[in-house]
């Protein structure tokens, strides 16, 4: 499951201000600037709020956004250019919402799997892991090597009852499972499968707060 994203997306252009803002040099600014105004919604008020209070204090957004601070002059070159630009983000924005749902949804493939970590098949919970980095309009796995499994989309979005089962699954894999250092320390080979979630399930005991090992 894979496809080509855009670099940046409106649900991020507050995320995106912020970390302008807090750049501290110029040229990051303006790459960030740059991304801002690919990415701006100008239907959404909250962002056009939040560009018109940042354009105050960072020059660098205030030229990205001069068409929304002061007046342009219609069928002049600007104008024109800020023409293509809205049309260029319309595109990016109608991409982003045709974005197809995934078909089964996140929380049904983690209950599936939890499933089968719950009879048994603790070579579930690595593919669990995977699961769990989706959003509903993902287009591809999200970072693999994550050690915090509470900071993943289908912790955050699970109920109180999948987030027991998770970690009940968690204290299965961690207790059932021998990562096998011998057949990977000492070797080209920086971790195996089950070396690495064997560590994942350390840092999501930790992370959760519950203890469950006796190691």
């Amino acid at each position: 499951m894979y496809s080509r994203t855009p670099f940046a997306l409106s649900r991020d252009v507050l995320w995106m201000i912020a970390r302008l803002t807090s750049a501290t040099s110029d040229h990051e600014k303006r790459a960030w600037a740059r991304l801002i105004g690919l990415a701006f919604d100008s239907a959404e008020s909250a962002q056009v709020d939040a560009i018109l209070t940042a354009c105050d204090t960072e020059p660098a957004l205030a030229k990205v956004f001069e068409w929304l601070t002061r007046p342009v002059e219609f069928g002049s070159p600007e104008a024109t250019q800020m023409k293509e630009t809205y049309l260029e983000n319309q595109k990016w924005q109608n991409r982003e919402r045709r974005r197809p749902l995934l078909d089964p949804p996140p929380a049904e493939r983690i209950t599936n799997l939890l499933d089968q970590c719950e009879s048994g098949n603790c070579a579930a919970w690595w593919q669990l892991n995977m699961e769990m980095t989706l959003k509903p309009d993902s287009t591809h796995y999200g970072a693999e090597l994550e050690s915090d499994l509470t900071t993943l989309p289908g912790w955050q979005s699970a109920d109180d009852t999948t987030k027991h089962r998770i970690i009940e699954g968690a204290k299965k894999f961690l207790v059932d499972q021998d990562p096998e250092p011998s057949k990977w320390l000492g070797s080209n080979t920086f971790f195996s499968r089950r070396s690495l979630d064997t560590g994942r399930s350390v840092a999501f005991e930790r992370s959760t707060g519950v203890c469950w090992s006796a190691r």
